[in-house]
This record gives structure tokens, sequence and C-alpha cells, in this order.
């Protein structure tokens, strides 16, 4: 089973880059297994400039919104990031970070919060199965947009570690 640090990982990694993500020793060796052998240096411009122009703002659209409710839905923040919320607000959790509930780094950390529980043997497993399959069904066309659109390599190689561990966490639940 993929564990919650990993999760946590794709999380951090689909956050704006703003500074060097810190890595843990149990991250690296993950990541290195993963052949990312990316370097990040600080403020690096090209990877920030990729990430906007990705997943922020290209004109005329953007690429790759990493929001669930515009490939469930078709538009920003409808009934999925509804949906969505109210499964934070049932754990009572509310939103510190800039990104609304449907982010995709918002929506694998969740998934690791539920899984702390469900390690921690509370009832979650309804919930877990409910948001597992709810990023299985909107990550698979984002992650394919980002490797036809990523020009620098970087959230394609993100991309294709998350969709492992996605599809990983996916299979260990639906074969309960």
């Amino acid at each position: 089973m993929i564990s919650r640090d990993k999760i946590r990982l794709i999380s951090k990694l689909f956050f704006y880059p703003t500074e060097i993500p810190e890595f843990s020793s149990e991250e690296k060796i993950f990541l290195e297994k993963n052949e990312f052998n990316f370097k990040f240096k600080k403020n690096s411009d090209e990877i920030q400039s990729e990430y906007t122009r990705l997943f922020i703002n290209a004109i005329p659209e953007v690429t790759c919104p990493p929001y669930a409710s515009i490939y469930i839905d078709g538009q920003f923040m409808s009934v999925t990031t509804v949906k969505i919320q109210k499964l934070y607000y049932k754990y009572n959790l509310f939103l510190s970070s800039k990104e609304i509930g449907d982010h995709i780094s918002v929506e694998f950390e969740f998934l690791a919060f539920l899984m702390k529980l469900k390690e921690e043997k509370q009832d979650v497993e309804k919930d877990c199965k409910f948001l597992i399959a709810h990023i299985k069904m909107w990550t698979e066309d984002f992650f394919n947009r980002i490797k036809e659109n990523d020009k620098i390599g970087i959230w394609k190689k993100i991309s294709e570690i998350a969709e492992k561990v996605i599809n990983d966490i996916y299979l260990s639940f639906i074969n309960k």
C-alpha cells in the first residue's frame, strides 16, 4: 500500500513553487526510485514560469487547470468544488491555503489526512474510497494534458509519479 507520506509529497509537488521544497530522506529515496532528478534552485524562474503557464494563466486559456471541477463539470468552482469542500467540513477542516478545495494539491493533502485517520483505525473507509474514485475520475485527463504541454519536463515527471501513486492507491482500495 502507498504510504500517506508519498501522497503528501504529491501534494507538495503540485503547489506553486515559491521556494525550494524540503524533502525528507524517505521522499528523496522515493523520488530517486522514480527517476526524478530535477534540481530545484532558489526562486527558479524557469520552474515558476512553467508552473504559471501550465496551471495559472496561459493565453488563450489555461493549458492544464489543476481543479477537479473543470474536468468533471466543465467549469471552475462548481458542484464538484462544493461536494469536496463539504467533505473537508465533515472533518472540521477549513482551507488555510490560497487554493480552493478541488485543487490537486489540496485533494492529495486531504487524502493523506484521511489515510492518517485510517491508520489510527478511525472509520473513514467510505470517504477514502469516495475521494480516491473522485481523484481518479479527473486526473487522467489532467496528467495527459501536462505530459503533452510541459516544455521543461519537471511537471511531466511529477504527473507520471502522481499517476502511479493514485493508480496504486485506487487498486489497493478496489481490491478490498
